[in-house]
């Protein structure tokens, strides 16, 4: 079968570059993984050790390339700590580097951003929502998200909300609360346990931005997020009521919420208008794969 496209994917040894990667591969395009370090596995795609904070990716010597899709990014382990700052001064070199290679040689660009941007918003989110980033991770994203749509001539940004899925590392709420229900330790949460959150699964991520490498013309940004919202004390009961045998109790952990009021509300009509896409993992599925392979 002949081969589509050739595209770039950056942080392909990343949590959602791995699966973004995959599923293009698996839909038959020319795919090339950018790995920061040397992955031990054998890929059926072209793997690279590249690290686009120290090198220039116009030494990324392949030609033909239709697109890259900028995963590639360095999460820091909390949004306000003290190495955030250093975090943010990372992914500005990454992001400035795949941003001028794409705006110099006319590539389509499919930035991977975040829902960060619109700070604690409490009401329905859509793309034209005004930014309230909150830290410098997602004033970050703000910058480059500017830096992309004033220079680079065809591009999409996606502003991902909470992925999720096997192989995650980060430690979010939800993989502590699956952790601790499958080990059978108690479950905490701050404040009343009623701020919300919503999950994004990983494989629901993947197919949007194959969605967006069918669609050529399509320039904008894009939310994507489940649709639904769940509280922490409702999400924490869930995860317990999908473990086989738990035992874990839930309780408040006698610290405050600052966030004890966000209630969101992503606007996902967009993406299903224009790209037909829709979510097909709902919580419960993700969180009885999760789990089942713990077990």
């Amino acid at each position: 079968m002949k081969l589509l496209k050739k595209i770039i994917v950056t942080g392909a040894g990343g949590f959602v570059g791995q699966s973004v990667i995959k599923k293009l591969y698996e839909e038959k395009y020319n795919v090339v993984g950018l790995y920061r370090n040397s992955s031990k596995e054998e890929y059926p795609w072209l793997n690279i050790e590249f690290d686009l904070a120290k090198q220039n990716l116009s030494d990324v010597l392949i030609k033909n390339i239709d697109c890259v899709v900028h995963c590639a990014a360095v999460i820091p382990t909390d949004f306000f700590n003290e190495d955030v700052a250093y975090v943010a001064e990372i992914n500005k070199k990454i992001d400035n580097n795949v941003i001028d290679y794409c705006t110099a040689n006319g590539i389509r660009l499919i930035y991977t951003s975040s829902t960060s941007v619109y700070g604690f918003n409490a009401s329905k989110i859509a793309e034209d929502t005004p930014l309230n980033p909150l830290g410098l991770y997602s004033i970050g994203k703000v910058n480059s998200e500017k830096q992309i749509r004033e220079n680079v001539e065809k591009y999409d940004i996606l502003r991902i909300n909470a992925p999720y899925g096997l192989g995650q590392k980060q430690n979010t709420v939800l993989k502590i609360f699956i952790e601790k229900a499958a080990a059978g330790a108690d479950i905490t949460y701050y404040g009343s346990g009623k701020r919300e959150q919503d999950f994004t699964h990983v494989s629901d991520i993947a197919n949007l931005v194959k969605c967006c490498v069918n669609h050529d013309s399509l320039n904008g940004f894009l939310n994507i997020a489940s649709g639904n919202s769940i509280s922490m004390k409702a999400l924490a009961r869930l995860v317990v009521s999908l473990t086989y045998g738990c035992k874990s109790k839930i309780l408040p952990a006698d610290k405050l919420d600052m966030q004890e009021n966000y209630r969101p509300e992503f606007d996902i009509s967009k993406a299903r208008r224009l790209l037909s896409w829709e979510p097909k993992v709902s919580l419960e599925s993700g969180i009885t794969e999760w789990i089942n392979a713990l077990q």
